[in-house]
């Protein structure tokens, strides 16, 4: 390096730090004065640096850059000989590839809103989409909006570039889909499928690494609970050996629609199948309620029929409610089931003996709504049933009381919610008024002011 000549090569090793360097500056320069004419070879060697490639050019006085570590230059009297060494570093890369495949019971919406992906490096850094290393984890977030989705493969696909070598993790995050389940599975360059949502990844100098993710979607089985409430003129044995229900939906088999009933095991069956109170419902003594909970039903519209109902002597109304809502009359209702929750079809039937012969029977419904007490209520409300007959052919006006008799004393005939009966959380009050005289009959109620309401 002073520009002595030696025998002995390695003592004429020269490094980077016998030249002169300028901060900020990328040329390193050592000048060899005063030294002997002739024609001298230059070698560079350049050791290995992990992760990195180096490619070496040279020129001699200006001329054009040549690729190489190794060039001659004549030193000549009174002049200088330039001879120039360039090194250019790289990083060495891979690539990474991600693929999503999604099967199953779920809507290309719902996946992209769904899915998420983090790719963390060994020294705890997160992979960007672009490739970069960074410390912001939520800023690495990869959901399916940044891959490209093949319509015909269906199958999402990212590609990230120019990925810095090592090892990687790839975790996919799946967000909670209401009614559905899934199971996820992974490959790496193409190797067996596993079960998991977190892979392990190598990126190799210049090579593409491919983790495959599949997730398969399929709805939650729901529940379908049916209850039953029996009201009025009827025995528990009469109600329990009469009544019995039906339920049924309509599936697609090899492109037909086909009737099924659902059996008491939840399973759907091409027979016609009844469930009865007797045998498949459970009876709550202190509500009053029959339950048929029918568990693991595939998501979907079913039909619940209640059949045979009719018990001698008795008139029936039957009434059904679909999870809490208004209560309809009628004996045959739809109801959606769905995956992961409980629907419930409640129906109550209400029996009230037939008139007798030349008799008939008045039910009057009284419902209350909003802010009242029932105490306000009873005190607040009274009715007057009222019709004309004929007396010595002459036309009077009776009044009907609470016991279905009739009375020429209009106060005697003051019908109040107390006459009613009523349930502890319903809204409705029933007077069943039997076996009266047939004829035409006005219900007047007064409303007595409530201070405040």
């Amino acid at each position: 390096a002073d520009g002595t000549l030696t025998d002995n090569a390695e003592e004429a090793n020269i490094t980077l730090a016998d030249f002169a360097h300028d901060e900020g500056s990328d040329e390193y320069i050592l000048k060899f004065e005063d030294i002997e004419l002739g024609n001298y070879t230059v070698t560079e060697t350049t050791k290995d640096i992990d992760g990195k490639d180096v490619t070496v050019t040279y020129s001699v006085d200006g001329e054009e850059k040549t690729e190489g570590t190794e060039t001659t230059a004549a030193v000549e009297d009174e002049k200088t000989t330039r001879v120039e060494f360039q090194n250019d570093y790289t990083k060495q890369t891979g690539t990474l590839e991600l693929t999503k495949t999604i099967k199953g019971d779920i809507t290309k919406e719902e996946a992209e809103g769904a899915l998420t992906f983090i790719v963390q490096a060994e020294n705890g850094k997160y992979l960007d989409k672009n490739g970069d290393l960074i410390d912001d984890e939520e800023k690495a977030v990869l959901t399916l909006k940044d891959f490209t989705y093949d319509e015909e493969a269906d199958k999402y696909t990212l590609t990230i570039e120019r990925v810095d070598l090592g090892n990687y993790t790839v975790t996919e995050t799946t967000k909670d889909l209401d009614g559905k389940e899934y199971t996820v599975k992974y490959s790496v360059n193409g190797e067996a499928q596993e079960e998991g949502s977190e892979a392990a990844a190598t990126i190799e100098k210049d090579e593409t690494t491919t983790v495959e993710f599949e997730d398969d979607f399929t709805n939650k089985p729901g529940t379908l609970e049916i209850t039953k409430t029996i009201k009025g003129d009827v025995t528990p044995e009469e109600a329990k050996g009469l009544l019995t229900f039906e339920v049924k939906t309509t599936v697609t088999e090899d492109g037909q629609e086909v009737e099924k009933w659902v059996g008491e095991d939840g399973k759907l069956t091409t027979e016609e199948t009844k469930l009865t109170l007797a045998e498949h419902f459970d009876f709550d003594e202190e509500t009053g309620k029959y339950t048929l909970k029918l568990e693991e039903l595939e998501a979907g519209e079913y039909t619940v029929i209640e059949t045979d109902k009719d018990v001698d002597g008795n008139d029936v109304t039957v009434t059904y409610k679909v999870n809490g809502g208004d209560s309809q009359t009628g004996e045959e209702t739809t109801a959606a089931v769905e995956g992961g929750k409980t629907t419930t079809v409640e129906f109550e039937d209400d029996y009230t003996k037939k008139a007798e012969a030349g008799k008939g029977n008045l039910e009057l419904v009284k419902t209350i709504k909003g802010d009242i007490t029932e105490e306000e209520a009873e005190g607040a409300l009274t009715f007057v049933v009222a019709t004309t007959v004929t007396e010595d052919g002459q036309e009077v006006t009776k009044y009907l009381k609470a016991d279905g008799t009739l009375t020429d004393n209009a106060e005697e005939a003051n019908i109040t919610l107390a006459d009613f009966t009523h349930d502890e959380g319903s809204d409705e009050y029933i007077l069943k008024l039997e076996d009266i005289e047939p004829g035409n009959y006005t219900v007047t109620e007064t409303t007595k002011d409530i201070d405040g309401k």
